[in-house]
C-alpha cells in the first residue's frame, strides 16, 4: 500500500509539473518504456526507431530539444547523454496545445517558449529559422 501512495503521489506531482493528466502521464510512460527498451533512461539514438520521426524535416530539431539541457532546466547550455521519464514528460509538455484561459501575454510567452524549446528561437527571443518568400 505504502508504494501504491508513493507512486499516486509521484503521479499528482508530476501533473503538476506537467499540466498532464493522470491518464496522459500513464500513456507517455508506456511510449517511454517502448522508446527506451524498458530501460530508465532514453539516450538520442533511442529516437531512430520513430517512424513518424524518420522523414521528418525538423527531425534533428526535435530529438536535440529532449536533449538540451536548456529545456530540461540543468543548465544554460549543452546537451544530456540521456534522459529519464520526468525529463521526458517535462520535455512533451512544452508540445501541449495551448491552456484556452491564457490571456493574450501568456500565450506568446508560451509559443515562445515552445519554439524556443525546439531551436527555433535563440536566447534573445529572435528567429532562428529563415522563411523564404516567394519564387
Amino acid at each position: 500500500m505504502g508504494a501504491a501512495h508513493s507512486a499516486s503521489e509521484e503521479v499528482r506531482e508530476l501533473e503538476g509539473k506537467t499540466g498532464f493528466s493522470s491518464d496522459q502521464i500513464e500513456q507517455l510512460h508506456r511510449r517511454f518504456k517502448q522508446l527506451s527498451g524498458d530501460q530508465p533512461t532514453i539516450r538520442k539514438e533511442n529516437f531512430n526507431n520513430v517512424p513518424d520521426l524518420e522523414l521528418n524535416p525538423i527531425r534533428s530539431k526535435i530529438v536535440r530539444a529532449f536533449f538540451d539541457n536548456r529545456n530540461l532546466r540543468k543548465g544554460p547550455s549543452g546537451l544530456a547523454d540521456e534522459i529519464n521519464f520526468e525529463d521526458f514528460l517535462t520535455i512533451m509538455s512544452y508540445f501541449r496545445p495551448i491552456d484556452t484561459s491564457m490571456d493574450e501575454e501568456q500565450v506568446e510567452l508560451s509559443r515562445k517558449e515552445k519554439l524556443r524549446s525546439c531551436g527555433f528561437l535563440g536566447l534573445e527571443g529572435g528567429c532562428a529559422v529563415a522563411v523564404k518568400q516567394g519564387p
